[in-house]
Parts: C-alpha cells; sequence; structure tokens
C-alpha cells in the first residue's frame, strides 16, 4: 500500500472531524501545561529517588515546550497546514 502526504492529511482530518478546527490560544496551552505539571507532579508522590527524577525532568521539559507554544502563538492542527 502506497501513501502520499496528502493520504496523511485526509486522515488526519477524519479523526479529528473535519478541516476545520480552533486553534488552540496561549492561554490554553498555559492552562494544558498546568495541568500536566500538576498531574506528573501527583504522579511522583512515594516514588523512588530514579523515578521521581525522572518524572521532574520530563515536568520541566513538557512546561518549557508548552510554554514556547504560548509564546510563539502557534500550534500545529491540520487546518494551519501549508497547501
Amino acid at each position: 500500500m502506497q501513501t502520499s502526504a496528502t493520504d496523511a492529511w485526509a486522515l488526519a482530518d477524519a479523526l479529528l472531524a473535519g478541516p476545520e478546527r480552533k486553534i488552540p490560544v496561549a492561554d490554553d496551552v498555559r492552562e494544558a501545561g498546568a495541568a500536566l505539571s500538576d498531574a506528573v507532579w501527583s504522579m511522583s508522590a512515594g516514588v523512588d529517588v530514579e523515578h521521581f527524577e525522572a518524572l521532574a525532568q520530563a515536568r520541566i521539559r513538557a512546561g518549557q515546550h508548552l510554554a514556547a507554544v504560548a509564546r510563539s502563538g502557534r500550534a500545529w492542527c491540520a487546518s494551519s497546514r501549508q497547501k
């Protein structure tokens, strides 16, 4: 079976309920980042040191990435692709 980039976009549109979606705004991205941070922080309670450090690093990296996305004002969605 051969596929193309067009096929991938069509699949994304079908899976995400059509080509038109609201692009998350900075506040939404920040809110998602805070929720993720809280969830990872909760998961780290009661784990051994090695797992705590891994979760802390994941929380920090995810927070940095989402902060950069919020600052840039851009988030990926199928409708934002270039044709």
